[in-house]
């Protein structure tokens, strides 16, 4: 159960930095926390590292190399753009893995 609850927590984060109610350092600081605890799941992975790539020059003054490289890597690996954007491929893979429902949430904001 109180991983459902640290996943609903994760939402409420993004939630709250899209709606500009938290800076973008506290999303990030508190996502990653939660993510350590094993506790966000792959669509909300994806759309952190998605709102890190569009930060990138802010992220880089207080993330350390080990999340820079990741995101690095996921950019390479063509699951999000140099733009920050959720590529078709990383879609498609939510997709298969149930997180359809999120993507349209997604894309309507």
């Amino acid at each position: 159960m109180s991983n459902q609850i640290k996943e609903f927590q994760g939402y409420v984060l993004e939630s709250a930095y899209r709606s500009k109610r938290i800076p973008f350092k506290q999303y990030v600081e508190q996502s990653i926390k939660i993510f350590e605890e094993s506790n966000l799941n792959l669509h909300q992975i994806f759309v952190l590292q998605a709102h890190l790539q569009k930060n990138r020059e802010e992220a880089e003054t207080f993330l350390d190399e080990l999340h820079l490289s990741n995101l690095d890597i996921t950019i390479e690996g063509g699951l999000i753009t140099e733009d920050g954007e959720l590529t078709e491929h990383c879609k498609n893979v939510l997709r298969k893995e149930g997180y359809g429902p999120q993507l349209d949430v997604d894309s309507e904001e």
